[in-house]
């Protein structure tokens, strides 16, 4: 019965799949390569998000609605980038095409971070 702790480490990255509804079409998911983060990580990553979102707000009120919008889509797409480094799609994983899709699936950017947290919840409660 003799483990040793790399048997238990976690690995660097892992597959998840995120479910997200698309009106007139079937339930659709993306399957998503996530970065795994250690909980003093995670939580400082957490603390960033929250900066940027307050970062954002406070800058709302010299912005027009739509370039609120972009502003925060630009963060959210930030914040993903930092939590995943691929994905399925055959398009390209980066800032762009990520603000194209919260763009058009409002609030998928909590589903994806979502997905990014129970994971790694699940993954700690099988450890």
């Amino acid at each position: 019965m003799a483990k040793s702790l790399a048997s238990v480490a976690p690995n660097a990255t892992f597959e998840e799949a995120v479910k997200f509804q698309v009106p007139g079409k079937s339930n659709q998911s993306i399957k998503f390569r996530f970065n795994y983060f250690p909980g003093d990580e995670l939580q400082a990553l957490t603390g960033e998000f929250s900066s940027i979102a307050d970062k954002v707000k406070a800058e709302s009120n010299m912005l027009t609605e739509a370039e609120e919008l972009q502003a925060t889509y630009r963060a959210q797409a930030e914040m993903v980038q930092k939590i995943a480094d691929g994905w399925e799609l055959t398009d390209e994983f980066n800032a762009q095409n990520i603000t194209s899709l919260l763009n058009a699936h409002r609030g998928i950017f909590f589903l994806i971070f979502n997905a990014f947290l129970e994971a790694l919840s699940a993954a700690k409660a099988k450890n």
